[in-house]
């Protein structure tokens, strides 16, 4: 019997099914290989991107400059080092408000400025500025200068993405302001008192002269013996204003040297005595020479602006008292310089800040003054290590005594 051979052949659908199963796991394996490399892709960007921001996080973290960026609704997306110190922001702050709602804005005058007009909604805004100058004020009165500079990011529809404002301390340009400014006033003040000496000595001459008085030579020689040391004075203290502003950035030379002190303040007395009409000062003094180490401009800047103040506002007619002693104490002997009016006297409310620059008592307001000279009689005592006290009651007097040690002083 011959043998049966069967063949079997897939039916019509079934072979179908099959060829599409298979097409569907290569589109399935496709589909996943796709989506892994978009999501290594991705991934790369990602990371790509997290270097781009760790990148300009350090780049404006080693700005001087702070330096804020804001979304289109003002919330914070990067905010450097700089920015951080003077918001007192911790390390990282992003989503919140530029200054984490610390400080106030306020303009030059002090009146605060307006929201409509801070840096970063300016730009939001889609403006662009270089040179707005504002203060930020924060507890304590601390009060920072700060000029900023600001611009906006655009997407292709000319909306704006983000806001970018630089911050420029300001602090040590208004302080170069700030000492310019007293150099300056420095220089009128205390030149003041030579040219009021030259000036004196030349009207006595001139009245001599118009009253027909036969002149003395010897006197004549006198007289113009002393313009010509007050002349002389003041190119010392010319040069040395010039040494002071030198100063701020260098050390001051040092040009102590001993002198008598005893000689130097009945000169400087005599000076006084001699030019000024109406004005009586008596001299009390321990007898004998007092030496001591010191600059001899800065002592005769000393008592020239206190007796100044005691014959500008001391009353007509009435005497000043000028003393110089010696005293004891646990710190060593001292020397002692007292000058006392029968003037107007100072306010109590007032005698406090009666040394800082530029502060003038109320009772003075209607004087002509700049109110240096007693802030600069507390600076030279404060140089040799002395010090500077002040007694007042209105309408009775004012007296000041300059204590400063007699011995060398630390570094001079």
């Amino acid at each position: 019997m011959p043998a049966q051979h069967s063949h079997s052949h897939p039916k019509p659908d079934e072979a179908g099914v099959t060829h599409s199963s298979d097409h569907a796991a290569d589109e399935l394996r496709n589909v996943n290989q796709r989506l892994l490399l978009a999501g290594l892709d991705a991934q790369a960007q990602a990371e790509d991107a997290q270097r781009g921001l760790t990148s300009l996080n350090a780049l404006l973290d080693s700005l001087g400059d702070a330096v804020t960026i804001v979304d289109a609704t003002g919330a914070v997306v990067l905010i450097n080092r700089a920015a951080r110190a003077i918001y007192g922001l911790p390390e990282w702050h992003a989503g919140g408000s530029e200054t984490g709602g610390q400080l106030e804005r306020c303009r030059a005058d002090g009146t605060a400025l307006p929201p409509e007009e801070w840096p970063i909604n300016r730009v939001l805004r889609g403006e662009q500025f270089d040179d707005l100058e504002l203060f930020l004020v924060g507890p304590g009165g601390m009060r920072l200068p700060l000029l900023a500079t600001g611009n906006a990011i655009r997407d292709e529809r000319g909306r704006v993405m983000l806001g970018i404002v630089v911050y420029h301390d300001m602090t040590a340009q208004h302080e170069l302001e700030r000492q310019k400014e007293n150099f300056f006033t420095g220089i009128a003040h205390d030149l003041r008192t030579p040219l009021t000496t030259i000036q004196g000595f030349t009207q006595l001459l001139l009245r001599r002269l118009d009253r027909g008085e036969m002149l003395d030579a010897t006197r004549i020689r006198e007289d113009l013996g002393r313009i010509e040391t007050t002349v002389r004075r003041m190119s010392v203290q010319i040069d040395g204003l010039l040494e002071r502003h030198r100063g701020l950035v260098e050390p001051f030379p040092d040009r102590t040297a001993p002198l008598d002190l005893t000689a130097l303040v009945a000169r400087v007395v005599s000076e006084h005595q001699q030019t000024r009409e109406n004005c009586s000062i008596d001299l009390w003094t321990d007898g004998g020479a007092i030496i001591g180490c010191w600059e001899t401009s800065a002592l005769e800047r000393i008592l020239s602006n206190l007796l100044s103040n005691a014959i500008k506002y001391g009353a007509t007619g009435r005497k000043i008292e000028v003393s110089l002693r010696r005293e004891g104490g646990t710190n060593g002997p001292h020397v002692a310089l007292t000058v006392r009016d029968q003037g107007m006297g100072i306010p109590a409310d007032d005698l406090p800040h009666i040394f800082e620059r530029h502060f003038r008592a109320s009772s003075v307001a209607e004087i002509d003054g700049f109110g240096i000279g007693l802030a600069a009689v507390n600076e030279a005592a404060a140089r040799y290590g002395g010090s500077v006290s002040v007694e007042s009651t209105s309408g009775r007097g004012t007296t000041f005594t300059v204590r400063l040690p007699l011995g060398i002083p630390p570094g001079a």
